[in-house]
């Protein structure tokens, strides 16, 4: 009797040793697994955030209602097909601020070879019927082609250096698209009086004298107004006169000295520069 009682009490203790040993070890990888997990989310919490690469929250996810595919099949006639291709191109360059930098520098450069052609078209007389909606759609995509240049270019370059370049340069060519069409005018009887109309020897005076400071802006923009005002004047001799290609083209020079001067590098854009 003896015998069995002790044996019993062996058994009894041995499986307790097991349930206590296996509830041991449960315990040792509840708390491996556990610190596995935390360890994992603290990794996670504590990466960096990826920062935006170049046109990552400068160019906003949707085309813009004045760059649209309806935009550009105003044109319609013989440029439907080119209109076609041109709001897909646009519409690249928008999609393309979501992924890397090499492709929104091949997507950048599509969109500036489309606004050549309209740029070139501008200054052929045959293409007059047009000109109103093709400038439109011209000073649209210049404005973002020379914004997102811009901030492609501080990725590669000290911006506070090339600021003042490029800003010289915008400057240099209105005055040039000034000076043509100041020349083209001194053609026609008459045709110089329109210059104080549309302020070109205030706009020349102020750039020359500081190519980016407040008076160069507010006389470009002055100028600008006079230019765009063109569609809101009822008689339409004037009204076509205006649209003559030089007329057309210092307007577009204009918008891109405008675009470049009221986007200057601040510091932000310099520390991106410089991380990059």
């Amino acid at each position: 009797m003896f015998g069995n009682s002790h044996h019993g009490n062996v058994r009894k203790q041995y499986t307790l040793s097991s349930r206590i040993g296996n509830s041991r070890s449960l315990a040792v990888l509840a708390t491996i697994a556990g610190l596995a997990t935390a360890a994992w989310a603290f990794e996670e919490t504590t990466k960096p955030a990826e920062t935006p690469q170049g046109l990552a929250g400068i160019l906003p996810a949707e085309v813009p209602g004045n760059l649209s595919a309806e935009a550009f099949g105003v044109l319609g006639g013989s440029w439907a097909d080119w209109s076609a291709g041109a709001a897909n191109t646009v519409a690249e360059l928008y999609q393309s601020a979501s992924g890397d930098l090499a492709g929104q520098r091949k997507a950048l450069a599509s969109a500036k070879a489309k606004l050549k052609v309209m740029q070139t078209a501008l200054k052929d007389p045959k293409y007059a019927k047009i000109a109103l909606p093709l400038t439109g759609l011209s000073n649209a995509l210049t404005r973002r082609v020379d914004v997102s240049d811009a901030v492609l270019d501080t990725l590669a370059l000290d911006a506070a250096a090339e600021y003042p370049k490029r800003i010289k340069a915008k400057s240099d060519a209105v005055i040039a698209a000034a000076d043509r069409l100041s020349k083209s005018l001194e053609k026609i009887p008459g045709g110089k009086a329109w210059l104080p109309y549309v302020k070109s020897p205030e706009l020349i005076s102020a750039l020359k004298y500081e190519s980016s400071g407040d008076a160069a802006v507010a006389a470009a923009k002055a100028s600008k107004a006079k230019l765009a005002s063109r569609t809101t004047i009822e008689n339409k001799q004037q009204q076509t006169f205006l649209g003559r290609p030089e007329f057309l083209a210092l307007e577009t020079a204009i918008d891109g000295y405008l675009a470049a001067a009221e986007n200057p590098p601040t510091a932000e854009s310099t520390r991106s520069c410089a991380n990059n």
